[in-house]
C-alpha cells in the first residue's frame, strides 16, 4: 500500500479489501470478526479457530495480540497499516528508545473502547480524533481528555453511565428507576448562594447520593446533639473537611439535591440515635440514587478530586508523511500498567464493604481514573489505561454473586427469575455458605475504628440476606451453616486481639484476619440442636451481649501442656507461648498426627464448679503468662474437650501415591474447648465451654467400620480407642 494512503480497517463482514493492506497477524484482527477467529479460552490451542491467529481472549471480552517492536517494524516495511498506526504511537510517545526488539508487546482490543499497547515500559492508550479520519472503525472518539477528576469529561461519563443504566438494565437491580424514601436526615447541599444545610427526610420521596467514605484520625465535624439545631440552619462549606466539600460539589454537578454523610446524618453522641440509624444503613445505600465512593482519600481532610496520577497530557498523533491528517489522540502513562493498580484507601475500612456491595450503582474517584459500577457493567472514564474491570476498588468477585442469586431469591428461598427451574436446597446452601465466608475474609482483613463496629458494619447485608433465605443469624453466622461456620481460623493467633462480649463460637469475638480452608466434600460430624443470640442493642444483626450453641456429636478427652521457654530472660509480653495437644486416651494410637490450632493467646485459669470448689481450666487472652507471678518456664496444663465437627478425606495428588495407597488419608476437625463460667446476661446453668481454637486429628483411614451408633452414625476404630462418646455441648 501507498504510504500517504488513510484508510480506516473496516469491522464488516468483507474484509477481502483489508486483507490487502494488513499483515497475517493483524488480518482480521477487527473487534467485530475477532470472536470467530480467536481462541475463547487461554492457553487451549484446541479451541482456536484459526490457527493464524495471534490473539489471546480474556474473561473480560479483551482480545490480546501478541508482538515485539522487530513485528511491528518488519510488517511497517510491508505495508501493513495497523501496525504502521502503532509503531507511529510508540515513536512518538518516547517509548521505543528504551524498547528491548524482543521484548513482547500486548496490542489490547475490544469493540468500541481504546486500543491499549502495554508493555513492561510502559502503557499508552490511543483513540480517534474523528470518526471520519480513525484507522479503526470501532475506535472510540474523545473529544474531552480528563487530567483532573472534577473535569466536565469525568462529569460527562459519569452521566453517560448512568443515563445508559436507567435505560438499559431494567432486568437488574440497578435499572430500578423508582423514586426511593429519603433517609431519616439527608444534606440539602444548596446552591452556590445558598450554602448546605441537615434536613429531615420525613418519609419524602427524592433522589439522593451516599457518600463512602474513610473518616480518618480527626473527626472534626459531626453532627451531635448540641451541633443539630445549627447544621439544619446552615452547614458552611469553609467549615467542612475536604471530602465533604467535593461531595456537595459533585451533587450539584449532577443535579443531585441531598446527600447523604453518616458522620452529619447521624447523631454521633447518641447510642439510640446510632443504633437506630446503624440498624437501616443498608437500606440508605441500596436506596441511594447512586454511591459516591472516595477511594483515593485517605481521610475526610484530603479529598478525592484531584489531578489524576501517571496521567501525561495528551498529544495528537503526528500524521502519516504527505497526508495532512491528524487522526489519533495519544495518553501516555509514567509507568508501566502495573502502575494503575493501586491499594485505595477504601479498600482497607470495614465499613465501605457493605456499602458498596448494597449499592445500585457507585461512581469511584480513584487516583488515576474515575470509575462506573453497577450491578451489570463496569466502565472507566475512556482516557484512562487499564481496562476497569482489573481494578479493585469494589470486589466484584463478592457483587456478581450478590446480584445474581443474592438478590433475586424469592421468599422462599428459589430463583424469583427461574422459579420453574428445579432447585437443589443443598447446593443452594453451599453456594450462599461459601459467598458468605469468603465475604467475611475479605471483611476481616479490614480495619475497624471501634472494635464493637464488627458487627453493625456487616448488618445491612445480613439484613437483607436474612429477608430471602429465612435462616437465623447467629453472630456473624447461620443457623443453617453452622458447622461450616465454625471451622475458621485466624491467620496469625498471636497478633489478634480479644472482642468483648461476643461469644466465643463466632469469628468477630478475636480482631484480626480469619480464614475457612475447608474442602466442600467435607462431612459434618456434629448437629446443632438449639442456639440463640441476645442483641445489645437495637439492632438484631447488629452486636450481641452474649450466645450459645447447643452441638450434640461425639467429643474427646484432652489436655493441653504449655511449651515453656528455657530461662525467663527469653520471654518477652509479646511472646506467643506454644501449647501442645495430647489426648488422655489413645495416645499410641499408630499413624495418629495431632495439629493444635489456637484462636489467641491461652492462659491458665481457675472457675467454680457445680460443687463450688476452684478447678483449673484455660481461657483465651491477651497475653501467654496467666499473671505477673506466672513462671514462663514451667509447664503447666489443663484439660480441654474436643468436639468432633466433621471428616474431610483428602485424596493423594500423585498417580503413584494413589496406585499404591488402598485408602485415602482423612482428617477430623475438631473444636477445642474448655470450661468456663456463665457469661453475663446468661441464664443457663448446665456446664458450659468456650472455644479455645480448632485442631485436626490425622489418620489413616485403615480404620475401617465397625459398627453404628443408637443415631446411625459410623463408628471407626480410632473412635472406640480414643473412647470418643456422643454427648450434648454448650459453647458460649
Amino acid at each position: 500500500m501507498q504510504a500517504n494512503t488513510i484508510r480506516r480497517i473496516s469491522d464488516n463482514n468483507d474484509l477481502s479489501d483489508v486483507r490487502k493492506n494488513v499483515c497475517t497477524i493483524c488480518y482480521g484482527h477487527s473487534p467485530k470478526t475477532l470472536e470467530a477467529r480467536c481462541c475463547p479460552y487461554p492457553n487451549d490451542p484446541q479451541s482456536i479457530a484459526d490457527p493464524t491467529c495471534r490473539c489471546i481472549h480474556d474473561q473480560f471480552s479483551h482480545y490480546y495480540v501478541i508482538s515485539s517492536v522487530q513485528e511491528l517494524q518488519e510488517a511497517h516495511r510491508q505495508g501493513c497499516r495497523f501496525c504502521s498506526w502503532i509503531l507511529r504511537a510508540l515513536i512518538q510517545s518516547q517509548r521505543l528508545a528504551s524498547y528491548d526488539p524482543y521484548e513482547a508487546i500486548h496490542i489490547r482490543l475490544r469493540r468500541s473502547a481504546p486500543v491499549q499497547v502495554d508493555s513492561i515500559y510502559g502503557l499508552i492508550t490511543l483513540v480517534a480524533v474523528d470518526p471520519e479520519t480513525a484507522p479503526w472503525v470501532s475506535l472510540p472518539v474523545i473529544q474531552h481528555f480528563a487530567t483532573h477528576s472534577d473535569s466536565k469529561a469525568c462529569i460527562d461519563f459519569g452521566e453517560r453511565c448512568i443515563e445508559q443504566c436507567a435505560r438499559n438494565h431494567g432486568d437488574r437491580r440497578c435499572g430500578d428507576n423508582k423514586i426511593k424514601p429519603l433517609p431519616t436526615r439527608v444534606l440539602d447541599v444548596g446552591s452556590e448562594t445558598t450554602p448546605p444545610r441537615l434536613v429531615v427526610g420525613d418519609g419524602a420521596q427524592a433522589q439522593y447520593i451516599a457518600l463512602s467514605h474513610c473518616w480518618g484520625l480527626a473527626q472534626r465535624y459531626i453532627t451531635i446533639r448540641q451541633t443539630l439545631k445549627d447544621h439544619k440552619k446552615a452547614c458552611l462549606l469553609e467549615d467542612m473537611p475536604k471530602t465533604f466539600q467535593d461531595a456537595v460539589k459533585v451533587a450539584r454537578d449532577y443535579g443531585i439535591r441531598y446527600l447523604w454523610i453518616d458522620s452529619l446524618c447521624i447523631l454521633q453522641d447518641d447510642q439510640e440515635d446510632w443504633e437506630r440509624e446503624a440498624s437501616s444503613m443498608g437500606d440508605v445505600y441500596s436506596n441511594a440514587y447512586f454511591v459516591l465512593c472516595a477511594s483515593c482519600a485517605a481521610s475526610d481532610d484530603e479529598g478525592f478530586l484531584r489531578s489524576f496520577k501517571s496521567r501525561h497530557p495528551p498529544q495528537l498523533l503526528e500524521s502519516i508523511e504527505g497526508s495532512g491528517v491528524l487522526d489519533t489522540i495519544i495518553q501516555m502513562t509514567t509507568e508501566g500498567s502495573g502502575a494503575l493498580t493501586e491499594d485505595l484507601p477504601i479498600e482497607s475500612r470495614a465499613w465501605c464493604l457493605q456499602e458498596l456491595l448494597l449499592a445500585r450503582r457507585v461512581l469511584s474517584y480513584a487516583s488515576h481514573q474515575v470509575k462506573y459500577l453497577c450491578t451489570a457493567s463496569v466502565e472507566c472514564d475512556q482516557s484512562v489505561g487499564l481496562p476497569a474491570e482489573q481494578q479493585g476498588s469494589v470486589p466484584s468477585n463478592f457483587w456478581r454473586p450478590l446480584e445474581d442469586w443474592f438478590f433475586t431469591l424469592d421468599l422462599n428461598g428459589t430463583h424469583a427469575a427461574e422459579s420453574t427451574r428445579t432447585v437443589d436446597p443443598e447446593h443452594e446452601l453451599l453456594t450462599m455458605t461459601d459467598w458468605w465466608l469468603e465475604l467475611l475474609r475479605n471483611y476481616t482483613d479490614r480495619q475497624l475504628t471501634r472494635y464493637s463496629d464488627q458487627l453493625p458494619a456487616l448488618s445491612g447485608i445480613a439484613a437483607h440476606l436474612n429477608a430471602k433465605v429465612k435462616d437465623t443469624y447467629l453472630a456473624g453466622l447461620w443457623s443453617k451453616s453452622i458447622i461450616r461456620g465454625l471451622h475458621w481460623t485466624p491467620t496469625d493467633s498471636s497478633t489478634v486481639k480479644l472482642s468483648q462480649p461476643s461469644p466465643s463460637f463466632s469469628w468477630c469475638s478475636i480482631i484480626g484476619s480469619v480464614r475457612w480452608n475447608l474442602a466442600p466434600e467435607t462431612v459434618s460430624r456434629t448437629t446443632l440442636i438449639e442456639a440463640h443470640c441476645q442483641p445489645s442493642g437495637l439492632d438484631a444483626f447488629g452486636q450481641v451481649s452474649w450466645g450459645y450453641l447447643r452441638l450434640r456429636g461425639r467429643v474427646i478427652h484432652g489436655e493441653l501442656v504449655r511449651e515453656p521457654v528455657a530461662k525467663p530472660q527469653d520471654y518477652r509480653p509479646d511472646t506467643q507461648l506454644g501449647w501442645r495437644l495430647q489426648l488422655t486416651k489413645g495416645q499410641d494410637f499408630p499413624g495418629l498426627t495431632i495439629s493444635f490450632l489456637p484462636d489467641s493467646n491461652i492462659a491458665l485459669t481457675d472457675i467454680k464448679d457445680n460443687n463450688g470448689r476452684r478447678v483449673s481450666t484455660l481461657r483465651r487472652s491477651d497475653s501467654s503468662l496467666a499473671s505477673l507471678h506466672d513462671d514462663p518456664t514451667t509447664q503447666p496444663r489443663a484439660p480441654c474437650l474436643l468436639l468432633e465437627l466433621s471428616l474431610e478425606t483428602i485424596e493423594p495428588s500423585h498417580p503413584a501415591l494413589k496406585a499404591r495407597l488402598d485408602q485415602h488419608d482423612s482428617v477430623c476437625w475438631c473444636l477445642v474447648m474448655a470450661r468456663v463460667e456463665a457469661p453475663k446476661g446468661c441464664c443457663l446453668t448446665e456446664q458450659l465451654y468456650t472455644r479455645l481454637g480448632m485442631a485436626t486429628l490425622g489418620k489413616p483411614l485403615i480404620d475401617q467400620e465397625i459398627g453404628r451408633s443408637q443415631e446411625g452414625q459410623v463408628v471407626t476404630r480410632i473412635e472406640q480407642k480414643l473412647r470418643a462418646v456422643e454427648q450434648d455441648v454448650i459453647v458460649v
